[in-house]
């Protein structure tokens, strides 16, 4: 089963948080440790993963979030807020994927 689909990006029907959610923008997958620039709507850890550099509007939020040397689980989740953006991230192992903004 293929997890892309075509969508009427012109629907009145489909609101900006619905876009957001199911990332109209596209994604990429990321499993080395260069630092990638989003913009990222949600981050979505596809194999443990530990993070040595993740922004939020250029400000970092590593230490604050919590994420500063731990490893986060596969299935684990991370979303900007309702107008922000992840905007760089790195790895120091791992893998995951960045669901792009639709803007």
């Amino acid at each position: 089963m293929s997890r892309y689909f075509a969508v009427d990006t012109g629907s009145p029907n489909v609101n900006p948080l619905q876009a957001r959610m199911i990332g109209y923008g596209g994604d990429e997958f990321i499993s080395d440790t260069s630092t990638k620039v989003g913009p990222y709507s949600h981050i979505y850890v596809t194999a443990d993963a530990v993070i040595s550099e993740i922004k939020i509007d250029g400000v970092s939020c590593l230490s604050e979030s919590g994420y500063s040397g731990k490893t986060l689980p596969q299935g684990y989740l991370i979303c900007a807020g309702a107008d922000q953006k992840i905007d760089h991230i790195k790895l120091t192992s791992g893998s995951v994927e960045g669901f792009r903004f639709y803007v």
